[in-house]
């Protein structure tokens, strides 16, 4: 049994078995040889070649650096002054925001995926800070 290479407009739609390349009579160019790939692979008349790789997923963690380099300076100000408004016994009004951006500052990167900056981020929004699409582009990954 020999492995033939069904192949389409240098691209290959099918693998099969076949004692000789007689045994099909579908529509393709047949090639045989032991390194014929596999679906999706392409031909270019002398060899195969694989399909690119897909492009990498996005990384949900990033710097803390960049993250800030999203932000306007107004938008940086509007932040902090939230994260560091009391009340008037000196609480804390967002003590979840302060803690949030405490944690940014001591680990130096953010989790843009991770519970801790999805609430951030609602609460931002909730809070006018941001509209949902500039919160999109602040909190997206890499």
């Amino acid at each position: 049994m020999a492995r033939l290479a069904i192949v389409k407009d240098g691209i290959v739609v099918n693998v099969i078995e076949a004692d000789s390349s007689d045994a099909y009579a579908g529509d393709g160019t047949i090639v045989s040889g032991e390194l014929c790939g596999g679906v999706g692979w392409s031909y270019d008349g002398r060899a195969f070649s694989p399909p690119p790789s897909p492009p990498a997923a996005p990384q949900p963690i990033i710097p803390g650096d960049i993250f800030l380099d999203r932000l306007t300076d107004a938008e940086y100000a509007n932040v902090m002054a939230r994260a560091e408004a009391r009340d008037a016994s000196g609480m804390l009004v967002d003590a979840s925001l302060a803690r949030w951006i405490e944690m940014l500052r001591m680990r130096g990167m953010l989790d843009v995926a991770g519970s801790t900056a999805q609430k951030a981020k609602a609460g931002l929004i909730a809070r006018g800070v941001f509209t949902p699409e500039r919160a999109d582009i602040v909190f997206a990954p890499r």
